[in-house]
């Protein structure tokens, strides 16, 4: 028979700093044998192993990103059986300021953010749009991602490129954000993109008032990273456009926002749907400029 085996440490979703130490633990059994080893492996990477029980090994010299992590137990007959693998978040340091960051709602994973050599890094889970398909019994107070965010009065224009966004799930997103709180379904407006099955579709998202319905712009699908966003708000009026290389612009959409004092910033979701299993996108910004007046 086969041997048996599972993570026992760490926590499903734990938050881990670069600078820290991942204490990985299994338990193994083998019912018509012995276990003769426990190796331990981060997505493709073998970590180590350990030979006798309890079955451990520390990880240091974290590198950043999500990685899934799994034990292999081999018997003495030479068979072996993986574990279900338990995802782990390792976050980079880096100061982000003048921008500020926090968590809307409550997104499942906490987000986090960080800016290293002008490149903008912003993980969060949750659903910017709780409110579509198959989410029965979500409404707009559901809504909750990571916001890395400045606050501004008078006009505004925040442009950026988008580097990378994580495909998590049907409609996860990433994109340039306004808002006139940092509660769920504060009135807003965002330029992004949005994952829809093997390519992203620039979309233009607002909300008229507190707790109406998030409305969208008919998708423009086929697009790629790199691509350049631009979020600019004068007067009454919010606007969001696209572009190939930052210098010909697009018009997607705009929506009324008559607030003087806003914030403005990057949005990251994981598109999570109604259900336990918990996503967490990972998206890159770089170029950013953000003009106020």
């Amino acid at each position: 028979m086969n041997p048996e085996v599972s993570i026992i440490a760490p926590e499903t979703d734990l938050l881990k700093g670069q600078q820290g130490q991942i204490n990985i633990a299994a338990k193994a059994h083998d019912s018509d044998g012995s276990i003769v080893k426990v190796a331990f492996y981060a997505n493709d990477m073998k970590l180590g192993e350990d030979f006798e029980a309890p079955y451990t090994f520390f990880w240091d010299e974290l590198p950043e990103g999500t990685f899934y992590l799994m034990a292999r137990a081999t018997d003495d007959s030479g068979t072996s059986t993986d574990s279900t693998p338990v995802p782990v978040h390792i976050n980079a340091k880096g100061d982000i300021a003048p921008w500020m960051s926090a968590d809307v709602g409550q997104p499942g994973i906490s987000g986090h953010a960080d800016l290293r050599d002008g490149r903008l890094t912003v993980k969060g889970g949750g659903n910017i749009v709780p409110v579509f398909g198959n989410n029965k019994g979500l409404t707009e107070e559901d809504q909750a991602f990571h916001y890395v965010y400045q606050e501004v009065t008078g006009n505004a224009e925040l442009v950026a490129r988008l580097d990378r966004i994580t495909e998590t799930a049907p409609h996860n997103r990433s994109g340039l954000m306004i808002r006139n709180g940092l509660e769920p379904a504060a009135k807003e407006a965002m330029i992004g993109f949005s994952v829809r099955g093997d390519q992203y579709c620039s979309v233009f998202y607002s909300r008229d008032s507190e707790g109406a319905p998030m409305t969208q712009t008919p998708p423009i699908p086929s697009l790629n990273t790199p691509f350049y966003f631009k979020l600019t708000k004068t007067g009454d009026t919010v606007t969001g456009y696209h572009s190939r290389d930052g210098v010909d612009w697009v018009k997607v959409s705009s929506a009324t926002f008559a607030e003087d004092s806003f914030y403005i910033g990057f949005a990251v979701d994981a598109g999570n749907e109604n259900n336990p299993i918990e996503h967490y996108n990972s998206s890159i910004f770089s170029e950013i400029q953000l003009v106020t007046q």
